[in-house]
């Protein structure tokens, strides 16, 4: 049995299976950290450890110049993480909300409107002016659309778009004129696209990704001082390693 067509969208049935194939039309978004537990992370890393163990030697054989500079360091390291993973944090949330709100669709021939979070893959999605693009489409019809896309191409005039234009495979999202993507405004005009990606394939999902990664930057001085002190830790190793192999020797003779 036929399951959708470009005219009637898909059956209310294949909605329901795709939606559980695919998952809601979401963008992932990590329960929020307070800033306290945030700050307490920066601190847990075998490196960190060092660097306290090497703070607190320092206190005991009174080079208090070196201890303070060492916990200096530590401080500020954990100061920027802190702001990086908050501002990564917030960010993501803003992300969340561009894509949530209502719908139109066609399904089972009939127009209507749904919650954003169940669009699927496949559906004929109906835009009108004044509308938050629920997920990225591809366009079968479109009369006079334009579409405010700056927060995806940082372009601050509306763009036209057209679903007869023909677009390379590998042009960038500000040439895609026969598309729409999500989180992007419909400032007037109107159209009708297929559905081709939703949640965190679409094209701001890639961006929420991304920012609520780990942060991977750190400070120039940290990133020495870390390479510095696994030097010095593994020529400790090799040192503790001989003393004990020399010990076993003498030992046995």
């Amino acid at each position: 049995m036929q399951t959708h067509s470009k005219e009637q969208g898909l059956s209310s049935a294949e909605a329901q299976k795709r939606l559980l194939k695919y998952g809601e039309n979401r963008l992932p978004a990590a329960p929020p950290a307070s800033l306290a537990l945030i700050f307490i992370k920066q601190f847990l890393s075998p490196f960190i450890y060092i660097l306290l163990v090497a703070a607190i030697v320092s206190f005991a054989v009174k080079q208090l110049p070196s201890a303070v500079f060492i916990i200096a360091v530590l401080f500020i390291n954990a100061i920027i993480g802190t702001i990086q993973e908050y501002s990564a944090q917030k960010s993501a949330h803003a992300l969340k909300q561009m894509v949530k709100g209502s719908a139109h669709v066609i399904r089972d021939g009939n127009a209507q409107t749904i919650d954003s979070s169940s669009v699927v893959p496949g559906d004929l999605l109906l835009l009108f002016s004044g509308d938050k693009v629920a997920a990225d489409i591809e366009l079968l019809s479109a009369q006079n659309l334009a579409v405010d896309e700056s927060m995806l191409t940082g372009e601050s005039l509306a763009v036209t778009k057209d679903s007869r234009h023909k677009v390379k495979k590998d042009a960038p999202i500000s040439e895609q004129f026969n598309r729409c993507f999500a989180g992007s405004i419909v400032t007037h005009g109107r159209a009708q696209g297929i559905v081709i990606k939703t949640g965190i394939n679409t094209e701001i999902g890639h961006i929420a990704t991304h920012v609520s990664a780990q942060r991977v930057s750190e400070p120039p001085l940290l990133i020495r001082m870390r390479r510095f002190t696994y030097k010095v830790a593994v020529a400790i190793t090799f040192a503790i390693l001989f003393l004990v192999l020399l010990m076993l020797v003498i030992v046995c003779y």
